[in-house]
């Protein structure tokens, strides 16, 4: 059966019919081969795949919750049987499904008036398949291993057990009741442990106490060093070394908070003691470092030697002018190097961190920051560093992917891989940088199943 996804026009607002799709959505099951399931193409796509061949299509198969092909229009269509519905796309673009490895939506989800359902809405109302969970506890696994169980689990739950937490205290190794990479519940997977270098957001403190060397604290504002001048880090150096040799003995990716450069330089110390001791020089662990907010050249240059991921955030004109009031126009140079780690070779993936900034779990609104290093109501003279849109849009799906450990599964719209992908209203390298958080997502598919339809 041949459905074609109609298109009223490129005007703000975006105004456009979904009803095939709707019906497509209901009768594809019972149109599918032996087993039912859902056999279909989509056609007369911009699609971009995120992998090197091809790296753009125009059709692509999808079998079950797989990708069966990927290609020109006339290669895909020529697989079509009589099982096979056909979606003409009008030339829609479509991603493999945006990823967020580092966020507090599922454990946050209460404090901030929502609830897992309605979190998970959000999620897939902007385009993101699956999400890193930064900061679980032992209630926490419970919790959202019954409510996958229960079939509540829509989109993919990557989980990071908690060593110590933001305010310091140690939680201990209860992680290793939970093998990595273990599937604990549909759709949810144990990946890792959450490590704090530094002291971060304590209950209901504001206060976070990012960590800064000597030759920082030099050009700091006095208001700077009334708040920062004396924050220490959390751990000896040994401690750290210890914990993350523990854990990548038994297997753990570990993520590391750190903003200041001596709570980064602490993190990245430990663990290359810690995969010299395993040798595992180029880190097939994954281990990686969240924030990076402060970057002097010798820590920067590290990540790309030793494969170390940097997990990032986009910079907005407020928070670079609330970093200026504190540490002063010199150290402002080494403030969130994304283009910089980038050239260096390191792997750089783009987060959203909190959920109380849902504007921020928008892939669209991420990568308009990072482009166009003007997100934000403030006027600022801090020249913010942007990446291109290609080099953003990696950032959120292969990159993010690899981050999770997942990217032999997702992150790209490669033949079988499972059927994870958005489509947009448009195509963000060919709108202004400044428009390309307006882009808005159309249809998010998991696994085969479409999530969400605007």
């Amino acid at each position: 059966m041949e459905y074609s996804l109609l298109k009223a026009g490129r005007i703000r607002g975006f105004v456009f019919a979904f009803i095939t799709i709707l019906l497509i959505s209901s009768s594809v099951g019972a149109q599918g081969g032996d087993d039912g399931a859902m056999r279909i193409i989509l056609y007369n796509a911009e699609i971009y795949t995120m992998a090197d061949d091809p790296p753009k299509a125009e059709a692509i198969l999808i079998d079950g919750n797989r990708i069966e092909a990927v290609g020109n229009n006339e290669s895909v269509l020529a697989l079509a049987d009589d099982h096979t519905d056909l979606i003409d796309m009008q030339g829609r673009t479509m991603f493999p499904g945006f990823i967020d490895p580092h966020t507090h939506l599922f454990e946050q989800a209460y404090d901030t008036g929502y609830d897992l359902d309605s979190v998970q809405q959000a999620a897939l109302e902007v385009g993101v398949t699956s999400v890193g969970s930064m900061h679980v506890t032992p209630d926490q696994v419970r919790e959202f291993t019954e409510y996958a169980d229960n079939g509540g689990m829509r989109l993919r739950l990557y989980l990071y057990l908690i060593y110590n937490d933001s305010c310091g205290n140690v939680w201990g190794t209860w992680y290793e009741q939970y093998p990595p990479e273990t599937d604990v519940a549909p759709k949810v997977r144990v990946n890792g442990v959450k490590i704090f270098a530094e002291k971060s957001l304590c209950f209901s403190s504001d206060d976070y106490e990012p960590v800064f060397s000597k030759r920082l604290l030099r050009s700091f504002t006095p208001r700077g060093l009334a708040e920062w001048g004396s924050n220490r880090v959390l751990f000896t150096t040994k401690e750290l070394k210890n914990v993350i040799r523990r854990a990548t003995n038994h297997g753990y990716q570990v993520a590391i908070h750190a903003i200041g450069d001596v709570g980064i330089k602490a993190g990245l110390e430990a663990v290359e003691f810690a995969l010299k001791h395993a040798r595992d020089r180029r880190n097939r662990i994954r281990h990686m470092v969240l924030h990076n907010h402060f970057l002097p050249n010798d820590l920067l240059l590290r990540y790309a030697r030793n494969n170390i991921v940097a997990l990032v955030e986009p910079a907005t004109t407020c928070q670079a002018d609330y970093y200026l009031e504190r540490v002063g126009e010199r150290s402002m140079k080494f403030f969130k190097r994304w283009k910089d780690l980038v050239r260096s070779g390191a792997h750089v993936a783009l987060d959203s961190d909190w959920p109380v900034v849902l504007p921020l779990l928008n892939p669209m609104k991420k990568l308009g920051a990072v482009v166009s290093g003007r997100a934000g109501s403030c006027e600022t003279d801090v020249r913010l560093q942007t990446v291109s849109v290609s080099r953003g849009l990696k950032m959120m799906t292969t990159e993010a992917a690899y981050a999770l450990h997942c990217d032999d599964d997702l992150g790209s719209l490669d033949i079988g891989k499972s059927a994870d992908l958005v489509v947009l209203s448009e195509d963000p390298h060919e709108v202004a940088p400044d428009e390309i958080g307006d882009i808005e997502v159309l249809l998010t598919m998991i696994d085969g199943t479409i999530e969400f339809l605007r």
